[in-house]
């Protein structure tokens, strides 16, 4: 749909028809906020909430997939909600952050030999993080989500 000057400001179903067709457009590795959109000067008069509403429709839809943290949205659904690699397990702590064990790589389909895969465990509420052997790491998150009360870090 063409807008012109007149048909401002968009209704949320045109944002969401706008976006659903510039999606492909995105890194698969970025992540998607209210403010992406407003930095796209996608409608003049595009506020933050307008924006999140926007992301979250899509992100019902299944064509975004959230984060545990907020307004954070992504097109896989292995991006951590910081930092790179893909999300293997994801687990939240008691403040419901995301404590995420993250690799390099996909998490394999096939058997792997755990004791030599290298991967990375890290909390969004916290600082906390370690990179280690997948079994130590696996042991180490869920230990660390049982006791952890740090809330999840904003964007």
């Amino acid at each position: 749909m063409t807008h012109t000057p007149t048909s401002y400001p968009m209704s949320k179903d045109d944002l969401v028809d706008w976006l659903s067709g510039r999606i492909a457009e995105f890194d698969p590795d970025e992540r998607i906020t209210p403010l992406t959109l407003i930095a796209a000067a996608v409608d003049p008069g595009l506020g933050w909430t307008r924006a999140d509403l926007v992301l979250r429709a899509l992100a019902d839809s299944g064509v975004l997939h959230s984060t545990e943290r907020a307004s954070v949205y992504t097109l896989r659904p292995d991006l951590p909600a910081r930092g790179t690699g893909h999300v293997w397990f994801r687990l939240t702590n008691r403040a419901r952050s995301a404590v995420e064990v993250v690799a390099e790589h996909p998490l394999p389909r096939e058997p792997w030999d755990s004791d030599h895969t290298p991967v990375t465990w890290r909390c969004a509420g916290c600082p906390a993080t370690d990179s280690v052997r997948y079994k130590t790491a696996a042991r180490d998150a869920i230990a660390h989500a049982e006791t952890c009360r740090g809330l999840p870090i904003s964007v």
